[in-house]
């Protein structure tokens, strides 16, 4: 092939269509030239002219206000998002103002309904103040901070022993036994423990009214209600954790145990009493859940005074009040035995451990 070789002043077109020779490649179909030098060139496709005159104006005419030739109207859609924002807050705007005008002043030096002082602006000198009196009625032994102390402790302590003795053969016959249904209460067990205290203070408190199936024995608003009502809590999370333990335990020590001729009765004892420091654990984990409850024991119990008040109920109650010594007092008498029941756990866990080596 013969090169072609173009002035500068000569235009490349004028060039190629001077040139004699073979077909062009056909990617110099794109600046208008033909494929063969024999075949005309076919003229390069016109752009569509823009309408003018009246098409043009009519046209123009019917566009809506700020909309652009060829792209989106941004003033539309901008609008409609306006609009969205504004009615998905209009309701809160209302609200807002509603509250705003219709909140009546209190009138100062007034307290609050059953209150002892006022709670709505607190200093640190009045806080310091409530934990120095919380610590004074911890060490004078105030007799009804004993008291509620006291009934507190009774009534866990009660609770997690009923639970106890509920929740390990439950959860380690789970575990060991094969039978129809065993995934599904393994299932509902760890789905009760999160069961809301509520529901199970309702749940008791509709047992034990006058109307109720265990109305005759007339234990609402007593203690023995709040017994019953913290043991439906603490059960399934011993027995759910018990369970695990035990399965664990029954997975690796099931061939020695079948070898001597121990099936899953006789196993049951002796996996409890083997895995015996972690189910420590367990019951610590009832324990904490029944000296942290409020919701149940306040319906059933009522949170009367010198009867069923229990340090959580009472710590709601005199903060409310705004006493909050006697609150402060509690709080830290509830989080002392909550520390201090965990670490007897761990060292007599601990001490016994290093015995057996």
């Amino acid at each position: 092939m013969t090169p072609v070789f173009a002035a500068p002043w000569i235009p490349y077109r004028e060039t190629v269509r001077a040139r004699a020779g073979p077909v062009l490649p056909a990617r110099y179909g794109r600046y208008g030239l033909s494929a063969s030098k024999n075949e005309p060139d076919k003229p390069r496709p016109q752009a569509k002219e823009r309408p003018g005159g009246a098409a043009g104006q009519k046209r123009r005419a019917t566009r809506a206000p700020g909309q652009v030739a060829g792209h989106p109207n941004i003033v539309y859609k901008v609008t409609i998002s306006c609009v969205i924002f504004l009615i998905c807050i209009f309701p809160e705007i209302i609200h807002n103002i509603y509250v705003s005008t219709n909140v009546r002043p209190r009138p100062k030096g007034a307290l609050p309904i059953g209150s002892s002082r006022s709670t709505d602006a607190l200093d640190m000198d009045e806080i310091y103040a409530a934990a120095a009196a919380a610590f004074g009625l911890i060490l004078d032994l105030d007799p009804d901070l004993g008291e509620i102390v006291v009934l507190s402790l009774r009534v866990s302590l009660t609770a997690v022993a009923l639970a106890t003795a509920i929740g390990l053969p439950l959860g380690a016959a789970i575990a060991l036994f094969r039978f129809p249904g065993r995934k599904t209460m393994a299932v509902v067990l760890n789905a009760l423990m999160g069961l809301p205290p509520v529901v199970v203070g309702l749940i008791v408190y509709l047992m034990l009214s006058r109307a109720g199936p265990f109305g005759v024995f007339g234990l609402l608003y007593t203690p023995g209600a709040m017994i019953v009502a913290q043991c439906l809590l603490i059960a399934p999370i011993i027995a759910a954790l018990t369970r695990q333990v035990v399965e664990d335990l029954w997975a690796e020590y099931e061939e020695q145990l079948r070898s001597l001729g121990a099936g899953p009765g006789r196993a049951m004892a002796t996996l409890l009493r083997d895995g015996r420091f972690s189910l420590v654990t367990v019951v610590l984990a009832g324990f904490g859940r029944a000296s942290a409850e409020v919701g149940a024991v306040m319906i059933v119990g009522g949170n009367i005074d010198h009867l069923t008040r229990v340090m959580t109920t009472a710590i709601a109650l005199e903060t409310s009040k705004g006493n909050l010594a006697l609150a402060l007092g509690l709080g830290f008498i509830l989080m002392t035995l909550a520390l201090g029941v965990n670490a007897a756990a761990f060292v007599i866990k601990d001490v016994a451990q290093r015995r057996q080596g």
